[in-house]
């Protein structure tokens, strides 16, 4: 849609198309709202936004995995989401055991199959297990431990070594400060999504997880939400009782609405509150072949626990050509890693060096390691918690960005509940669209009324901003004289680009 076909009036206005804006756009698209979306990018997803090797050069990719029965999945299949997505499964699970990279057992055929676990081991292993996978209903088990870390609680259950370090690193993947509690529902979460969709717990976007952006996006358009890529705001409008009243985007136009969402960088600094601290180095490297060879493409996810200081963990994700991501016979790695550092290259040094050749590739140990083709590394702050502070205008609501070291993306959709709720606090969370089959069509004169629904599913294949059509006609909308005050936003230039 040209800027000159663009609405005067919105109920909601979005800046930004991060995952937790576009799910909130859906669910207020769903629902009938009026939404308005806009990006200063050329391109959907913001943090998670995926680029060819081209683009990347000016931005930086971010994947996650996704848990087989996590929140995000279960609002996909919810919503009818999942039909704009495809997926592949993460096939290997390792961790690094005595220097050495193994296959992780999880499921109880792989327990009993491992070389690596005595057959005692298996034993408590499986009883552990089972107890983690219905753990509430036992409290007595951890009732005594429950205000302590999980690592202790694991030696308190006569684990050995071994599974002690399975079941923290490499099943509940978590650090030597997580809480009792929070470990055993991060193990009951990967032992749930276990064999709901194969012998794996974690699901991954094919093309990467910027797809999951674009997909909601196009829910959003579907019932008549409007999208326009390289526009943002300038300034927000305020009415007399300090209450957002509407916007005035880059290319001069006033749009009144009723609440404004932004992600936090869309917004003034003095009106955000950062509550994540922190932060974040990464690495991106193309490879020419896996961390672990076989005769399988597998996707591969490795909580690699480092030597000089085990409380950080490093996330490995390898991702083959048949996820889309990469051409035939590549890889693409992601490294992630909690960083009070400036210098990501340093950080993650320990973790190249042992699962990738160095760039001259001198040593003769490092010949069947994966070469580096080609590198990024980058620090990145930690906004995935914010907050708006009393200086900012009412019904302004923030966003998180991202930015957070976890594995998954299960964070974002209680935060896009909230952000929806705030609004429409007694209105369904995206619920199941209508089957298109079952609405009736009484007669031609009433096509237009009765097709809407249908009308809109049959333009579920166009990209989000050729769907701008199924919106409020700009000849529909009432120009009344705005008796909104403009309030400058402050923003520094590199939060608004015209």
């Amino acid at each position: 849609m040209s800027y000159e076909e663009l609405p005067n009036e919105f109920d909601i206005v979005l800046l930004g198309t991060g995952l937790v804006t576009t799910i909130t756009a859906a669910a207020f698209s769903r629902i009938g709202l009026k939404v308005l979306h806009l990006d200063r990018n050329d391109f959907y997803g913001g943090p998670f936004a995926n680029f060819n090797l081209e683009a990347i050069e000016t931005w930086k990719k971010r994947n996650q995995v996704m848990y087989c029965c996590g929140d995000i999945i279960e609002l996909l299949i919810k919503s009818d989401v999942a039909r704009y997505c495809e997926f592949r499964t993460v096939s290997r699970v390792l961790t690094l055991l005595k220097d050495k990279l193994e296959p992780v057992p999880c499921s109880r055929a792989d327990v009993f199959a491992s070389k690596i676990v005595s057959l005692i081991e298996k034993r408590l292993m499986m009883k552990f297990l089972q107890f983690a996978a219905d753990f509430e209903n036992h409290p007595e088990e951890y009732e005594d431990h429950k205000n302590g870390t999980f690592k202790d609680f694991l030696k308190s259950k006569k684990l050995t070594p071994n599974l002690q370090h399975f079941v923290q690193h490499a099943i509940a993947m978590v650090d030597d400060s997580c809480s009792t509690e929070d470990g055993l529902t991060k193990t009951k979460k990967f032992l749930t999504s276990l064999g709901r969709y194969g012998n794996t717990a974690f699901l991954f976007p094919l093309y990467g997880s910027g797809e999951l952006s674009q997909a909601f996006s196009r829910m959003s358009a579907v019932f008549g939400g409007v999208y326009c890529l390289m526009e943002t705001a300038t300034h927000i409008l305020a009415d007399n009782e300090a209450n957002c009243c509407g916007i005035i985007t880059s290319k001069g136009q006033k749009i009144s609405c009723k609440y404004l969402i932004a992600e936090s960088s869309y917004l003034p600094s003095n009106y955000v509150q950062r509550l994540s601290q922190g932060k974040i180095s990464r690495a991106i490297f193309i490879t020419d072949t896996s961390i672990e060879p076989s005769s399988d493409e597998d996707l591969t996810l490795l909580n690699f626990i480092c030597k000089e200081d085990q409380s950080r963990p490093v996330t490995v994700l390898e991702i083959p050509s048949s996820a889309c991501v990469c051409p035939r016979n590549l890889y693409v790695v992601y490294l992630t890693r909690k960083s009070d550092s400036d210098d990501p290259k340093e950080d993650l040094r320990e973790v190249q060096d042992r699962l990738l050749a160095s760039i001259d590739g001198a040593s003769s140990d490092e010949e069947s390691r994966p070469h580096i083709l080609w590198s990024m590394y980058f620090t990145m702050e930690d906004w995935s918690e914010v907050s708006m502070t009393e200086e900012a205008l009412g019904r302004v609501m923030v966003s998180s960005e991202g930015g957070d070291a976890g594995i998954d993306l299960d964070k974002c959709v209680p935060e896009a509940k909230q952000l929806f709720h705030s609004v429409c606090p007694d209105e369904e969370f995206l619920p199941t669209p209508p089957n298109p089959e079952d609405i009736i069509h009484v007669d031609d004169t009433e096509s237009a009324v009765v097709s809407g629904a249908a009308g809109d599913f049959e333009q579920g294949n166009e990209d989000p901003e050729d769907s701008q059509q199924t919106g409020p006609d700009s000849s529909e909308v009432v120009n009344e004289e705005s008796k909104c005050e403009e309030k400058d936003s402050e923003a520094s230039n590199d939060k608004v680009e015209q």
